[in-house]
């Protein structure tokens, strides 16, 4: 039995070998009770330890696993000499072996269930936008301003300070023509950044304000398709709280 066919047993019970791994594997077996005898045992306890949980591991779990199963001592080959005293010593030998792949299966497995929580914890999206322009409209603090352009439609401006929040509602502005759009402006004295930018032609739209407070001024403006770095005067509609 060759030391490549022992190492094989803890990413083979783990399904983390090749095509041509597995094959060996799978021939050692056939001819090798005791192996049979740990791989059965190591599957089953594996189960028994992921039966509450089930998750799919990141790729870097799996080579810690391996690279942990390399520094783990493999025996020599049985000479047919020593096969009853090599076959008694390897009983032994095997009770530590399989603790040493259980625990690294066992921290593998912890590895990968703090991992599931983050990366739920991580990607969980926050509250849908529209729910926060919401949370700003109905905040007790909330002040709102509006603007009726001249073109038609109307530009509301609202702002929590609890919240630390605004919101914008662009609503049937007149058309801004072809290729053209409206682009909404933070202006803070001579300080002005993009706020959003609408879709090509459309006239209504809502916008989550973040870096606003109750002294700054909401502009719109048309602009060419896509925005612009900054705006075309004049504007469209200039909406302040104050």
């Amino acid at each position: 039995m060759s030391t490549d066919v022992h190492s094989l047993i803890g990413p083979y019970v783990l399904d983390a070998v090749d095509d041509d791994e597995r094959e060996l594997m799978e021939r050692h077996l056939a001819e090798c009770d005791v192996c049979v005898q740990e791989v059965r045992e190591l599957r089953e306890t594996v189960t028994r330890m992921s039966a509450d949980v089930t998750t799919t591991p990141p790729d870097r779990v799996g080579r810690s696993i391996l690279e942990g199963l390399d520094a783990i001592r493999q025996e020599p080959p049985l000479s047919e000499h020593s096969v009853v005293r090599s076959y008694r010593r390897r009983w032994g030998r095997r009770t530590h072996r399989t603790a040493r792949i259980l625990s690294m299966v066992a921290a593998a497995m912890v590895i990968a269930i703090v991992s599931s929580l983050l990366t739920t914890w991580l990607t969980t999206p926050p509250l849908e936008e529209s729910d926060r322009i919401a949370a700003v409209l109905g905040s007790p603090d909330v002040q709102i301003a509006q603007e009726n352009p001249e073109s038609g439609g109307t530009v509301i401006y609202a702002y929590s300070t609890a919240l630390d929040q605004g919101a914008a509602i662009v609503n049937q502005l007149g058309e801004p023509g072809e290729n053209r759009t409206y682009q909404l402006w933070r202006i803070e004295g001579d300080d002005v950044a993009s706020a959003g930018v609408l879709h090509a032609g459309d006239t209504s739209a809502r916008f989550l304000l973040t870096g606003f407070s109750p002294d700054t001024v909401l502009g719109v403006t048309n602009e060419p398709a896509g925005g612009s770095a900054s705006p075309t005067l004049p504007t469209v509609a200039t909406v302040s709280l104050q």
